[in-house]
């Protein structure tokens, strides 16, 4: 199923595609440096964990980023079954092993969220976690050092790659994991030694490894207006968002919370620990729907995603679906067989409705069509016309590949938790390029065209006759037309140049460009390890 999806493209219609590409940007040409000119007027990239796009900056060297990001994303989702695998057969042996593998591969969320949302880092950070899980049961069942040593440096690798799933997806995780240990095996006491000393050193990693990130946390983070996003809706009202973050995303395994009423049953103490992790998994990712959300994250809740909890409530979901699809499965009755083809059955619905959820963004085409990025970079590196910022209108998502493009800098951008400009963080909008979509009015836009001396802006770029309505306005005029079709509209203010901002290099710098790749490999080695220390083990 991956082969034709990555071979196709279809990593550049999804959603985030150009911000990884921008960030990788970023690391390709100032790996030491923490300060990144070219969007919201300047902002600091340890706001953001930087593995993920590290790598992707390291593989672009080689193939181009693009390619990078689309090769990262295949590998990622290859990974998931493989560390389904792994978690299943610690905690319930081959065989739920096997078929929570097969599930694995045809998980909805999991495409949904590599292809059309384009969540590489999060996918990266799940299937790290998934291996970090491994290393902690292990732990817990045998005290060896060296899986402790595993867990923590996994552990490393999670936060750089993606810090929401350390943050919300690790505890209930690791809880788990560790409250099934209570359940099965040997002396209580030493399994909850054991736990504590593998929380605390999670602790200390969970600081150390992104330091600059709290650093910047603790200075710079400015507490902005939400902006609003499906996955926050009340689901039963919003049947637009109800079959893109409920169905979209858990397709007929959600059935898995169903099944797994038998389990439970008859192995309470073996299965009631992923039922609870499921269920509360699948109902945080239920977003405003349930006041959960809000009860645990107070004013926050309104900042966050809820998508990514109903791919991180898959783990649980298959590893239930897996265990509840093998009873009676073997057997040659007749009901045997027919649970043998509801289970072929599932596997081909889950396929399908993994490659349409996949498919989403071309399907639906929700972006504009695509433009050639190339006459605007000719137009920004002419003269001295990066000296001043730019903006784009009505190009979407897209808007983030042409700024990694350029030196110039824009006052937009998609990461929208680094923003510092008041005019930004007060809107409750995205991106500036389509602000229409919340601000109809274009109140937002058109103070920012009023007050472009302020800004620094002189440049704007677009072919949406909505936004040319809005440009006369304002006061601004068409300089030229690209031969791509896009029209450079000038305003008749004078303005003053952006004056060049001095690189970030201090010492959060270094560690920020040192610690997760130093983490990333330390986890390879300590994984080799004890697999040569299991050899080495008498039969």
């Amino acid at each position: 199923m991956n082969l034709p999806l990555t071979l196709t493209g279809q990593i550049w219609h999804s959603y985030d595609f150009s911000t990884h590409v921008f960030f990788a940007n970023h690391y390709e040409r100032t790996w030491w440096s923490l300060w990144e000119p070219r969007w919201f007027g300047g902002f600091d990239v340890a706001s953001y964990p930087p593995l993920t796009h590290q790598l992707t900056a390291l593989l672009g060297w080689l193939i181009g980023i693009g390619n990078a990001v689309n090769v990262l994303t295949a590998l990622a989702i290859v990974a998931f079954p493989i560390m389904i695998y792994r978690l299943g057969r610690h905690a319930f042996g081959r065989a739920v092993a096997s078929r929570a593998a097969m599930l694995a591969v045809v998980t909805p969320s999991v495409l949904l969220a590599g292809y059309a949302f384009g969540q590489l880092p999060t996918l990266v950070a799940l299937d790290v976690g998934l291996w970090a899980g491994e290393a902690f049961g292990q732990f817990l069942r045998h005290g060896r050092r060296i899986d402790l040593l595993r867990l923590w440096l996994a552990a490393g690798v999670v936060v750089t790659a993606h810090h929401a799933t350390f943050l919300f997806f690790f505890p209930p995780f690791l809880a788990t994991l560790a409250g099934a240990a209570l359940l099965e095996v040997g002396p209580k006491m030493l399994i909850v030694w054991r736990s504590v000393v593998a929380g605390i050193g999670l602790a200390v990693v969970v600081v150390v490894a992104i330091l600059p990130f709290w650093v910047w946390h603790a200075t710079e983070y400015v507490v902005q207006v939400p902006i609003d996003h499906q996955s926050r809706h009340n689901l039963l009202d919003d049947i637009i968002a109800q079959d893109l973050f409920f169905w979209g995303e858990h397709g007929i395994l959600i059935g898995g919370l169903f099944v797994g009423g038998p389990l439970l049953r008859r192995h309470l103490r073996r299965f009631g620990p992923w039922f609870a992790l499921a269920v509360f998994l699948v109902i945080m990712g239920l977003g405003g729907t349930t006041p959960l959300p809000r009860l645990l994250f107070g004013s926050q809740w309104a900042w966050l995603t809820y998508d990514r909890f109903s791919l991180w409530a898959s783990v649980p979901l298959i590893l239930l679906f897996a265990a509840a699809a093998g009873i009676g499965s073997r057997s040659l009755t007749w009901r045997g067989k027919m649970q043998g083809m509801a289970w072929w059955l599932t596997l081909g619905i889950l396929a399908l409705d993994s490659l349409v959820d996949a498919f989403v963004p071309a399907l639906v085409q929700t972006e504009p069509r695509p433009i050639d990025p190339r006459p605007i970079v000719a137009f920004l590196e002419e003269g001295d016309h990066a000296r001043w910022r730019y903006l784009t209108l009505g190009f979407g998502d897209q808007s983030g590949t042409l700024n990694a493009m350029t030196d110039a800098e824009t006052l937009d951008g998609s990461y929208y938790t680094a923003r510092r400009l008041p005019i930004l963080t007060g809107s409750g909008i995205a991106q500036i390029d389509f602000s229409l979509l919340w601000d109809p009015k274009a109140t937002v836009l058109r103070e920012m065209l009023r007050s472009s001396a302020s800004y620094r802006l002189r440049w704007v770029f677009t072919r949406d006759p909505l936004y040319v309505e809005i440009l006369r306005e304002s006061g601004w005029h068409e300089r030229q037309e690209l031969r791509n079709g896009v029209g450079v509209w000038e305003t008749s203010v004078p303005i003053p140049p952006v004056q060049p901002v001095m690189a970030r290099t201090s010492w959060l710098a270094v560690w920020w460009g040192i610690a997760p790749l130093a983490f990333l490999f330390g986890a390879i080695a300590s994984q080799f390890f004890a697999v040569r220390r299991e050899c080495r083990l008498p039969a």
